[in-house]
């Protein structure tokens, strides 16, 4: 922008000024000048704080999580079941890692399928006489679900066997000897990785856990460096909460 163009611009704050300090100037004719030459400056402002206050609400309105648990396999949770298996979770944690008095356990959820299983489910459609379903956004789905796995809070996993064997291969999940120590694996391990779920008494006991598959698999995230270490290890514990829960029969 050349000096000819600033001049005028300048000109015409200086002529506002003098015109807003003019007593003869009524304050409405104040505010229509003022509207006129700072419109677009006000909108924005006003943009700016809406965005801000809407920013503060959420950070200070969500609850935060003691744990997050996640879930990735074929079964559809609906927000009730998901509530049901968050109050169970709560319930075995021995400390909260926000020193909370209540244990607050969040569960994210991600409907992932391999083609094998999807077919399967197409097949039995079929053979019903009703419309197979389409599967739309899996890939986003898995992708999504890459993303927290690298990115994430999740520590705790409830993984299809399939996706597990994945996270597995990826070397992405912690060995249960580094969770429990050198030679101390539970005997219902179904690897040096992972336990079946149904075969703690934890979901044994927890009817909840019924809408999860029979051959779901209970394991940790491997340590990942953008994690706080306290939190990691609050995690970590919290595992060997749901592990080592014995029913009170």
């Amino acid at each position: 922008m050349s000096k000819h163009e600033i001049a005028p611009r300048a000109n015409e704050r200086v002529r506002l000024f003098a015109h807003l300090r003019d007593p003869n100037v009524t304050f409405k004719q104040k505010m229509s000048h003022f509207w006129h030459y700072y419109r677009w400056y006000v909108i924005g402002t006003v943009v700016l704080l809406l965005i801000f206050g809407i920013f503060v609400h959420h950070t200070t309105s969500q609850v935060r999580s003691d744990a997050v648990v996640l879930y990735a396999g074929p079964a559809q949770l609906d927000h009730y079941q998901i509530n049901e298996l968050n109050r169970a979770l709560s319930s075995v944690m021995s400390t909260g890692f926000r020193h909370y008095e209540s244990r607050v356990v969040r569960m994210t959820h991600f409907l992932l399928m391999s083609e094998q299983q999807m077919n399967d489910m197409r097949a039995e459609y079929i053979a019903a006489g009703n419309e197979p379903p389409a599967f739309w956004g899996m890939s986003e789905r898995f992708h999504q679900f890459n993303h927290e796995m690298m990115t994430g809070q999740s520590v705790i996993l409830l993984l299809d066997p399939h996706i597990f064997e994945l996270q597995r291969g990826m070397r992405r999940l912690a060995s249960l000897e580094l969770i429990f120590g050198e030679g101390q694996v539970p005997d219902i391990a179904c690897c040096n990785y992972g336990i079946r779920l149904s075969d703690t008494e934890f979901a044994q006991n927890f009817r909840a856990f019924d809408v999860l598959p029979e051959d779901t698999i209970l394991s940790i995230k491997a340590p990942v460096i953008t994690m706080p270490r306290g939190f990691y290890n609050h995690q970590r514990q919290f595992f060997r909460d749901i592990v080592n829960f014995k029913r009170s029969d």
